[in-house]
């Protein structure tokens, strides 16, 4: 869903669905010196890593399925090759099922010093203080969340906020009745800027332009901060059909053209079949969080996690365009579009409900995320990919930014697992 100021009409999009077949992309390393003994050994070393990593994504999922286990964590011991698991459930806990199904991978279980309900409970109640502007000592606090093995909160401070001291540390404490945590790095996460007026270190959500080719100025938004899995560099992941055919080019803030970044045409950037592209931020730094809300949302949020694709889960597309659209009901599985005769992977499609508009010209390789409102702790689903056309936003009494876009009621987004996997990223 591209947006281009060289036409007030786009062209309707028609969509195939080939197949729901689960797409599975290989994983491939790069020998730096094919020469060197050590390279050869480092390279096994890289794959078992990969493999543990898709292994413990996949058994992850399948526990999380099983019924009342209460989990609070789920971390991978690389050195140990083992999945190790954070359960506040009082209750025995059988994975045999799931170990049966591991091909290298141990799993074990702890039990969590706090029940996750005290946990999630503590979050809320904190969350409330932020919001409603109660945090003691004029802190300002930019991210919470449950440390993964139940051992408490873990507070991260704003830039502009004091430090901490044990004092207010424990005065928290009292307020929320578990133990709390103060991560010794500050973030910038307070917003000075905006989806249509980003800046440096940029964030998903946000709206951009860039010359598609002399004559034609494309609009597309920002889908999640990514690093590299082998080189730790940051990057911004978004659609690839944002950037047409043409030569390398600029990202520019939509509102004031400021330089926001580059994008280059090297197949190391792209994956044309997954329609995702990565982009060079300016300064060379990302966060992990994306703007949500209304189409002028100045404020954003932290985003935590991967999620598993489930039919019929609720989630939200939070396009830089036409701002957040919750209650979209995943319709599909991973699998196979095809439009204007390039058949896409990976491809999950959605629509709300109540038959409500969900989606806008410009909001391309925008986020899709779970609900905000629905707990503390926002996952990322996939990546924008497309609508069903139902005409301009206009019609519909849709607020934009770009006038003249078109909106859908059904939507399609690249899986995010799939997206990361292909390009070897994590997120940031």
């Amino acid at each position: 869903m591209l947006n281009t100021s060289k036409t007030s009409r786009a062209k309707k999009l028609v969509f195939t669905v080939l197949s729901l077949l689960m797409l599975s992309s290989s994983l491939s390393i790069r020998i730096v010196n094919p020469a060197n003994a050590d390279s050869i050994s480092n390279e096994s070393e890289s794959k078992v890593e990969l493999q543990d990593s898709a292994e413990a994504t996949a058994l992850a999922a399948d526990i999380y399925k099983i019924p009342n286990l209460e989990i609070v964590g789920i971390r991978l011991d690389e050195k140990l090759h083992r999945l190790e698991v954070w359960s506040s459930s009082e209750s025995k806990i059988d994975l045999a099922e799931v170990q049966g199904k591991a091909k290298s991978l141990l799993i074990q279980v702890h039990r969590t010093s706090h029940k996750k309900a005290d946990l999630d409970s503590a979050i809320s109640h904190l969350n409330e203080m932020v919001e409603g502007e109660n945090v003691p000592g004029n802190m300002v606090i930019s991210s919470t969340e449950i440390k993964f093995d139940g051992s408490g909160i873990l507070i991260t401070l704003d830039v502009s906020s004091p430090s901490a001291t044990n004092k207010w540390i424990r005065e928290i404490e009292s307020k929320l009745g578990v133990p709390v945590f103060v991560d010794p790095e500050k973030t910038d996460i307070q917003l000075a800027s905006s989806r249509v007026d980003d800046g440096t270190p940029w964030r998903g959500g946000s709206l951009f332009s860039s010359y598609m080719s002399s004559s034609s100025v494309g609009y597309c938004s920002q889908g999640f901060g990514v690093r590299s899995q082998t080189t730790n560099l940051q990057y911004m992941m978004t659609a690839r059909h944002c950037f047409g055919d043409g030569p390398n080019q600029n990202l520019l803030t939509a509102a004031s053209s400021n330089f926001m970044g580059s994008w280059s045409s090297s197949i190391y950037y792209n994956s044309p079949d997954n329609d995702i592209s990565l982009t060079f931020p300016d300064g060379g730094v990302v966060r992990d969080s994306v703007y949500y809300g209304s189409k002028d949302s100045t404020t954003a949020i932290q985003v935590q996690e991967v999620s598993t694709t489930v039919l019929d889960t609720k989630v939200c597309t939070d396009g830089g365009n036409s701002g957040m659209h919750c209650n979209v009901k995943i319709l599909s599985k991973p699998g196979f579009v095809y439009t204007d005769g390039h058949t896409y992977s990976n491809v999950v499609k959605g629509a709300n409900d109540n038959g409500n508009i969900v989606v806008a010209m410009g909001d391309s390789g925008g986020p899709v995320i779970s609900d905000p409102s629905a707990g503390p702790n926002v996952t990322g689903f996939g990546i924008i990919h497309a609508l069903e056309d139902l005409g301009n936003c206009a019609n519909f009494s849709i607020p934009v930014n770009l006038a003249g876009s078109h909106c859908g009621k059904v939507v399609y987004w690249i899986d995010l697992s799939s997206a990361l996997s292909a390009m070897h990223m994590n997120l940031k």
